[in-house]
């Protein structure tokens, strides 16, 4: 009985034993997986917590971008409000200017316009009560200077100012014009009688303008001989004398070219324009032949006293030189210069030289006055 019990006592022991085994064995696995579980939902958070660490550090550049961006947002604000301070001040100042500009522009106005005398004249019985002001703009309108009880001082009258059109025609050469009447209408009407001039009214004066007009002046010389000297086989001729040409072989005559350079220099006429108003009245001249007869007689004539008027100038003890800008078409520089000299009014030959230059250097009057031992004022 010991020994069955024994061995019964031992086999349940043992069963025992490799039910806690089994029990332990999947207890493990069941740890093992929870474990396992676990490890992964650690993982996950791990990463949960890497992305949440990238996202704050975005946020945090976020953050420190816009601090900065509100602290320049702040130094702008603080300038604008000194420029708005600074531009509240300069419209202050504007407005104090502008009504200055106004008070001295009524002030000027009233001066030129308005009444030049403060006298006033009123009747003391009638307006006794009545406060005048010290300025005519604020005087009451109710208030009436005139009296009414006072003789009335007659209106100026006007007289019409006379002798205008004699004044304005007192230069211009005069023609007279006398419509006469027929002498069939001398007779009276009423006893046909004749009639006699008793005075010529004077009606009106108009203003006639001729048209230019151009003449060829054919200029011939008169040849004579001796008829007793052609006898003797001695041929003697005589020949009339003949003014000289204003050029050689040209057309041109001195007020045909007078009348060129008036209109070209004076009245600002473009030299086409002139060739085309003398071609539209008959007369053909070509443009290069206006242009041609002025180079030349300004070569001939007008140089030689242009260069005595500069020996004038330079022979003074104290001479003035001034330069101004000129546009001049197909030049080298985009300014050019005309320098003038002068002698000033006082001297005994007063004159004024103009020399035309490119620039404003020293060779512009290097050579005029190379020879000058004087003293020359300008404005350097």
């Amino acid at each position: 009985m010991a020994t069955g019990w024994i061995e019964y006592h031992s086999t349940d022991r043992c069963q025992t034993r490799w039910k806690n085994n089994i029990l332990s064995n999947e207890v493990i696995e069941e740890i093992l997986a929870y474990n396992k579980k676990l490890s992964e939902e650690i993982n996950m958070c791990h990463e949960k917590i890497d992305r949440l660490n990238k996202k704050i550090d975005v946020l945090t550049d976020q953050v420190s971008e816009l601090t900065l961006k509100n602290e320049q947002l702040e130094k702008e604000n603080k300038q604008l409000k000194e420029k708005n301070k600074q531009l509240e001040r300069k419209v202050q100042q504007l407005t104090l200017e502008k009504a200055l500009i106004s008070e001295n522009y009524h002030a000027l106005r009233k001066k030129v316009f308005g009444k030049s005398s403060e006298k006033v004249s009123y009747d003391t019985s009638v307006y006794n009560n009545v406060q005048l002001s010290l300025f005519p703009e604020e005087q009451p309108n109710q208030v009436n200077f005139a009296c009414e009880n006072g003789p009335s001082k007659p209106k100026a009258v006007v007289q019409k100012k006379t002798g205008y059109k004699a004044e304005k025609l007192k230069n211009i050469e005069k023609q007279t014009i006398i419509h006469s009447l027929l002498e069939s209408e001398k007779h009276c009407d009423h006893c046909s009688c004749e009639m006699h001039k008793i005075t010529v009214n004077h009606v009106r004066t108009d203003l006639i303008v001729i048209p230019r007009m151009v003449l060829a002046i054919e200029h011939k010389q008169e040849v004579y001989a001796c008829d007793s000297c052609k006898k003797n086989g001695e041929g003697k001729i005589k020949k009339s004398k003949v003014p000289a040409s204003l050029l050689n072989n040209s057309l041109a005559s001195p007020s045909m070219v007078a009348e060129i350079a008036i209109q070209k220099f004076q009245n600002k006429v473009p030299v086409y324009r002139l060739e085309k108003e003398l071609t539209a009245q008959g007369y053909t001249i070509n443009r290069q032949e206006m242009i041609y007869w002025l180079n030349k007689c300004v070569d001939y004539y007008l140089f030689p006293i242009a260069e005595q008027m500069l020996q004038t100038i330079l022979r003074d003890n104290i001479i003035h030189i001034d330069e101004t800008p000129y546009r001049a078409i197909q030049a080298e520089n985009e300014k050019s210069y005309f320098w003038v000299f002068c002698n000033g009014i006082h001297t005994l030959h007063p004159a004024c030289f103009y020399h035309f230059y490119p620039d404003r250097g020293e060779k512009a009057i290097s050579a005029i006055v190379q020879s000058f031992t004087g003293f020359a004022h300008t404005d350097g």
